[in-house]
Parts: structure tokens; C-alpha cells; sequence
């Protein structure tokens, strides 16, 4: 993980985890929400420390390096060609698979944060609750990457976890791993041409 500095438009400024990893998208957006949440910055020592927490997001999966090692794997980058799109494997899941919207809620309140979350069955392209959004009260939003068809169907390409760090006029102040990037974005379910939000998990201190 690099780390990013990044003002909005009301010049409030982010640290932000720019991922290494295709699939890390999950972790960096954790670490992002959390530190928003308990107001604290983060520096590059700390993915240990990230490391040493979320390592187990995924219970009884067997992990590429030995649990019972207190030295966490450096971040690398993974090639995703050869891996089965599953989670049976640490290299599975961070190099081809990702990680769940339940798997996030959980090791969030592993790690004593208050997390609102109300898994979403209907269609995608749901809002941001503004009212729930502040410098300390983040969300991190999952987005599905989504074409259309030739049927008139949408196919789902995969999916993306961002983090929802406050609203101003409207527009969604969005931090991004992939790329490190922040984006004020409508709030109307979308991000960029072809994202589309799923899932959305509220959080405090």
C-alpha cells in the first residue's frame, strides 16, 4: 500500500491507501474508514498493524504464511492468471476473488467499531444515506462493475470497495484505492460509467 494525500473541494484533506494489490481493494478501504472513524492518521508502518488485525477476515482459510508468524507478508503484488476465483486461498482471495460485504462488517466489529448495515437483496444502483456521513462517520460503499448486454440485461464484471467519507452539496466525496484518487460523485447510486453501488456499510467510532 502507498500512501496518498488528497484535498476535497471544501479543502478537508485525506490520507488515502492507493492498493498495490488488484484485490486488496477491501483492506485499503477499512483501514481508510477506520482511521476516519477513530480520527487518527496513518503512516506506512502501519500495515502491520492492518496486517496483524484483518489477517483473519477470512476465519480458517488457510493463509499463505503461517498464522503463528508475528512478521506480516510485505505488500505485493499477486498475479491474478492461475488463481481460482474463490477464497479457499490467502492468494485466491487477494489476487482474484476479493472480499464480501459480511466478511467487511464483521472484522469491523472485531475491531470494536459501531457498524450500521443492512444487507442490500433489491436492485443495485442504491444512494448514499447523506445524513449518516461526516468527517467522523464514513461509510464504505461496494460497487459492482457492471455492461450491458445484448439482451437488455446487465452483466456484473466484478466489484470494488471505496470509502464514502462525507457529502458536500449533494455530491459524494468518494476515496478510492485503485489509484488513490478522490472523486466528488452525484449521489445517485453511480460512480464512474460503469459502477454501480450494492452494498453500503455505515460506520463509527
Amino acid at each position: 500500500m502507498s500512501i496518498v494525500m488528497r484535498q476535497d473541494s471544501k479543502k478537508n484533506t485525506y490520507q488515502l491507501w492507493a492498493q498495490d494489490q488488484p484485490a486488496s481493494c477491501a483492506i485499503a478501504s477499512i483501514w481508510m474508514a477506520r482511521s476516519q472513524a477513530k480520527q487518527q492518521s496513518f503512516a506506512e508502518t502501519e500495515w502491520e498493524l492492518a496486517w496483524r488485525i484483518y489477517q483473519h477476515t477470512i476465519v480458517g482459510i488457510p493463509l499463505a504464511f503461517s498464522s503463528n508468524n508475528d512478521t506480516p507478508p510485505p505488500p505485493m503484488s499477486i498475479n491474478p492468471s492461475g488463481l481460482a476465483s474463490n477464497q479457499s486461498t490467502f492468494k485466491n482471495m487477494f489476487g482474484n476473488f476479493g472480499t464480501l460485504a459480511g466478511q467487511v462488517v464483521q472484522a469491523l466489529r472485531t475491531d470494536g467499531l459501531k457498524v450500521a448495515y443492512t444487507p442490500n437483496t433489491g436492485p443495485v444502483g442504491i444512494t448514499i444515506k447523506t445524513a449518516k456521513l461526516s468527517q467522523a462517520t464514513p461509510a464504505i460503499a461496494l460497487l459492482g462493475w457492471y455492461s450491458p448486454q445484448p439482451n437488455g440485461q446487465w452483466k456484473r464484471n466484478g466489484g470494488h470497495f471505496i470509502v464514502a467519507a462525507d457529502v458536500i452539496a449533494n455530491q459524494i466525496v468518494f476515496l478510492d484505492p485503485w489509484g488513490g484518487v478522490l472523486n466528488e460523485v452525484a449521489n445517485n447510486g453511480r460512480y464512474q460509467a460503469t459502477g454501480w453501488i450494492e452494498q453500503t456499510i455505515y460506520l463509527s467510532a
